[in-house]
């Protein structure tokens, strides 16, 4: 018997749960991270602000404010922290993927400082 396929979700705001396993052996992308065909080129190249805040992020840490964006009102922002830690802690997609797909995700829930 075949399990009906996760259904996307039509809330831009809703930000997938992650557990503390998840967290501990971040193994889930194909499931949090949008398929390559939805990211666009420019989030693909890591050109859009919230991509360089997930490379940022990947390669030296911190928080979403040191890199200009910060997380909407309309969102949790503990789910985002630790959709972070779980997708950008995962070895499993391509660089481009991993960076490409949370910037695309990122454009959702947050939004550029002024």
């Amino acid at each position: 018997m075949q399990t009906p396929e996760k259904q996307p979700t039509s809330d831009p705001f809703e930000v997938p749960d992650v557990s503390d396993l998840d967290l501990a052996f971040p193994t889930r992308y194909k499931e949090l991270l949008p398929p390559a065909e939805d990211i666009t080129e420019e989030e693909w190249h890591g050109q859009t602000i919230y991509c360089k805040a997930a490379e940022g992020l990947f390669f030296g840490g911190g928080a979403l404010t040191d890199y200009g964006i910060r997380v909407k009102t309309q969102v949790d922002p503990t789910k985002v922290y630790r959709y972070l830690r779980a997708t950008l802690g995962d070895l499993g997609p391509k660089h481009e993927h991993k960076i490409g797909g949370v910037g695309h995700m990122l454009a959702r829930w947050c939004e550029p400082i002024p």
